[in-house]
């Protein structure tokens, strides 16, 4: 534990010192003013941001990405992605999720495996922003969540608006590579200091395909959480092989007011047996 908690300091002391609480501009590359990208589309060979790798030498866990640009059109989505040389489509950014705009700017914020994935120049990948009606023309790291991420794997943290059967749709890659037989369970953390709404784990739409809701989890102020048992650990097995892109996380705020989901994270059953863990105090 005293090991993990001394590389939490360093990555802190770096946040600190290289991502200052005004923001680093990482597009344009110049790090100054703004440059129109009129993203059109999703594959390979459309239009979309291009962002070097090289710009989150420097990022931690919990940086927020800050997107901005203007000539936000009917229809506009976006989601953050990566693209492999030769395999000749784009890949979404485990961590991330496929966002419906309505204005600009847009927060995403960056997970240890979202990190690892944007890769180097060896590999080809960087950091790519797709969607479509909409032009971008200026994105900023900074600090976010730093340092402040909750005990366990996070797979996603961000701050999404649910209101009246709002769906946060997180791409399946966030589960790549993952074990589920080592962890016991998933927090879905919350800021709506009640717990008295719905939530829903949807794995498809049509026909609905339903992994699970509230009466399968212990509800607190804090956190829904859903026990990682052998049944439900086959659910997320079968949504990971299917041909979903997403999983759903669906809230109705019911009588309450609207609130965010603020972070998704796996509890391991041994916590010193988790590589990507955060503890914080």
């Amino acid at each position: 534990m005293k090991t993990k908690m001394y590389v939490l300091a360093a990555l802190l002391i770096a946040s600190i010192a290289t991502v200052m609480a005004d923001g680093t501009i990482i597009h344009p590359s110049s790090g100054s003013g703004t440059a129109d990208v009129a993203v059109n589309g999703y594959s390979s060979t459309s239009t979309h941001l291009y962002i070097d790798h090289s710009k989150f030498a420097d990022a931690v866990p919990g940086n927020e990405i800050h997107i901005n640009g203007w000539n936000v059109q009917p229809g506009a989505k976006l989601y953050i992605g990566k693209y492999i040389e030769g395999e000749g489509s784009a890949t979404p950014l485990p961590g991330s999720d496929f966002r419906i705009v309505t204005s600009l700017p847009v927060s995403i914020y960056l997970t240890e495996d979202m990190i690892a994935a944007i890769g180097n120049n060896d590999s080809h990948e960087d950091f790519r922003i797709y969607g479509e009606n909409m032009t971008l023309n200026c994105v900023t790291l900074f600090p976010g969540k730093a340092g402040a991420l909750k005990f366990g794997k996070t797979i996603w943290t961000g701050n999404f608006g649910m209101d009246s059967w709002t769906t946060l749709e997180m791409f399946k890659e966030a589960f790549n590579g993952i074990d589920l037989s080592k962890y016991r369970a998933i927090r879905f953390y919350h800021d709506a200091n009640r717990t008295d709404f719905v939530m829903n784990i949807i794995q498809a739409w049509d026909p609905e395909v339903k992994i699970a809701d509230q009466s399968n989890m212990t509800k607190t102020n804090e956190y829904f959480e859903l026990p990682l048992d052998e049944t439900m650990r086959e659910n997320f097995t079968t949504f990971m092989s299917s041909g979903e892109g997403t999983l759903k996380i669906q809230c109705n705020k019911e009588s309450g007011a609207a609130f965010h989901l603020t972070d998704v994270v796996l509890l391991p059953i041994s916590p010193e047996g988790c590589d990507n863990c955060f503890y914080v105090y």
